[in-house]
């Protein structure tokens, strides 16, 4: 948190680029249920301090779902 806390204080983002991915499954066994599984990466630039550098920040996440009706 701290190293995030300082890019944000000190930091210069540049634009960047994401990439994002999804997938859905139904359950059939269990109608009113799902499981989803998200995933994103990027590597955004930034100018700290006069020096530039660059991070990777890949995030996955699984939910289950109830659907109502």
């Amino acid at each position: 948190m701290l190293v995030l806390a300082i890019l944000y204080l000190f930091g210069d983002f540049d634009n960047t680029y994401a990439l994002n991915v999804g997938a859905k499954f139904d359950m059939p066994m269990i109608p009113f249920m799902t499981i989803g599984i998200d995933a994103g990466y990027t590597k955004p630039k930034t100018t700290i301090l006069g020096a530039e550098t660059s991070m990777k920040m890949m995030s996955v996440v699984a939910t289950i779902s109830v659907i109502f009706y």
